[in-house]
C-alpha cells in the first residue's frame, strides 16, 4: 500500500515537471513549493541544487546517502528538504518552505550516479496575490490601499453607474525591505450620492476589488434598531464601524469581538451580518458602516441613522426654545421702552426751547422805543437845567 502511494506521488511530480518545462514554476509567498527534478536512478547518487540567479548559491546537497549542508547558503537554512525515500527511484525534487521573493529565479538540479551525470533547470516565479483591499473614508475623501503584494500591482477607480472619477493624487507605490509592494490612492467623493465607488487592485496573477455602496438613511422611532449588512456564505471577516473610524464589533468565521464602549448597546449580531442596537438615543446619531470581506471582494455599506420622537429630548428642546423666545421678547420690550423715553425727552426739550426763542425776539423788537423815550427824557432834563442856570444869572 505504501509503495502504491509513493508511486502515485512520484508520478504526480513527474507529471507536474513535464507540464512545467518551458514555463516557470509559480510559487506563492510564505507557502511551500516543490521544485521537480528526476534522474536515472543508480548507486551512490550525488545531488546538488544551485540557485543560479543569486550567483550560484548552494541550496541543498546530498551524497554519501545523507544531507550535506555545510556549504548551504544561510538564506535557505532550515527551509529545504529532499524526498529521501524516493531518491533511489530517481526523485531529486526539492521542497522549499516559506517561499520569499528572494527565492525567485533559475535553479539547476545536478545529479550524478555510477551510470552518469544529468542536469535539469527550473525557473521559479514568486507571487504574492492581493489578499485584501481596504477602503477608508475621512470626510469627503475615499482612500483605497493594499499591501504585501508581488509583483508590482496596478490600481484603478470606477463607479456604478459609470462617471468621470479621477484620483486626488497620483497612485502611490512603495516597496518594503521584503521586496513586497504596497499601493494606495485617494479620491474626492462627488456630490452625486447615487454612486457606488469601486477600487480594483491587479497583478498578473489576478485582481481583487472593494466596493463602497451608496449611503442610505433611516429614521429611528424607538429605542431599538436593526441595521442590515451584505449576506454571503464565504465570509472571511466582518467589521461594523461608527462614523467610519470607531469599531463597534468584528466577526470572523469562528468568533465575535465587541468593543468595550459598545458592549452595553449591542443587543445582537446575526450570522447574516445584521446588527441590532438597544437604548438608541440622539447621542448615537451618525453613519454606521458594515465592511464585509469574503473570498472574492470587499463590500462596504453605509447607513445614516437619525433618532426621531424622543419625548425627553423634545421636551428639553421645547423648554430651551421657550426660554430663548421669552428672552427675545423681553429684550425687544426693553429696547422699545428705552427708545420711547429717549424720543419723549427729545420732544420735551424741543418744546421748552421754542418759547424762549420767541420771547427773545420780542424783547429785541421793543427795546428801540424805550431807548428813544429815555433819550428824550435825558434831553429835556438837560434843557431844564440849562434854563434854571440862565434864570439864576439874570437875577444876579
Amino acid at each position: 500500500m505504501t509503495l502504491v502511494k509513493v508511486s502515485l506521488v512520484w508520478g504526480t511530480l513527474n507529471l507536474l515537471w513535464s507540464f512545467s518545462r518551458g514555463a516557470p514554476l509559480v510559487c506563492v509567498i510564505t507557502k511551500s513549493c516543490i521544485l521537480p527534478c528526476s534522474f536515472s536512478s543508480g548507486s551512490d547518487p550525488v545531488l546538488h541544487w544551485i540557485h543560479m540567479t543569486a550567483g550560484d548559491r548552494p541550496v541543498h546537497s546530498f551524497y554519501h546517502n545523507q544531507d550535506q549542508l555545510a556549504y548551504q547558503n544561510q538564506n535557505y537554512r532550515g527551509r529545504t528538504s529532499l524526498f529521501k525515500d524516493q531518491i533511489s527511484r530517481g526523485n531529486a525534487s526539492l521542497q522549499l518552505r516559506e517561499v520569499k521573493v528572494q527565492d525567485e529565479g533559475r535553479y539547476r538540479c545536478y545529479t550524478s550516479t555510477m551510470r552518469g551525470n544529468q542536469e535539469a533547470f527550473v525557473e521559479l516565479r514568486v507571487i504574492a496575490p492581493v489578499d485584501e483591499v481596504d477602503l477608508h473614508q475621512v470626510k469627503n475623501t475615499l482612500t483605497c490601499s493594499s499591501g504585501g503584494i508581488y509583483p508590482e500591482p496596478e490600481l484603478t477607480w470606477s463607479t456604478s453607474p459609470p462617471s468621470d472619477v479621477a484620483p486626488k493624487d497620483k497612485v502611490s507605490v512603495q516597496q518594503t525591505d521584503q521586496l513586497l509592494y504596497k499601493i494606495s490612492s485617494s479620491l474626492i467623493l462627488a456630490n452625486n450620492t447615487d454612486l457606488n465607488y469601486i477600487c480594483t487592485i491587479s497583478t498578473p496573477s489576478g485582481s481583487r476589488k472593494a466596493t463602497m455602496l451608496k449611503q442610505n438613511s433611516m429614521d429611528v422611532t424607538g429605542n431599538e434598531v436593526t441595521i442590515l449588512c451584505v449576506d454571503s456564505n464565504t465570509l472571511k471577516r466582518l467589521t461594523w464601524r461608527f462614523n467610519q473610524d470607531q469599531v463597534i464589533l468584528t466577526r470572523t468565521r469562528t468568533e465575535v469581538s465587541v468593543s468595550e464602549e459598545w458592549r452595553q448597546l449591542v443587543k445582537d449580531e446575526s450570522k447574516s451580518g445584521s446588527l441590532t442596537l438597544k437604548d438608541f438615543s440622539y447621542d448615537h446619531d451618525g453613519i454606521y458602516s458594515c465592511e464585509w470581506i469574503d473570498a472574492e471582494e470587499t463590500l462596504i455599506t453605509n447607513i445614516f441613522l437619525r433618532k426621531q420622537g424622543d419625548p425627553e429630548k423634545i421636551k428639553e428642546r421645547n423648554i430651551i426654545g421657550a426660554v430663548v423666545g421669552v428672552l427675545v421678547v423681553v429684550l425687544v420690550v426693553l429696547t422699545s421702552v428705552f427708545l420711547y423715553f429717549k424720543i419723549s425727552k427729545v420732544k420735551k426739550s424741543n418744546r421748552k426751547n421754542k418759547p424762549e426763542e420767541s420771547a427773545g425776539k420780542l424783547n429785541s423788537s421793543e427795546e428801540t422805543p424805550q431807548a428813544a423815550e429815555s433819550s428824550r427824557d435825558e434831553t429835556t432834563q438837560h434843557f431844564n437845567i440849562k434854563d434854571e442856570k440862565e434864570m439864576d444869572y439874570e437875577e444876579e
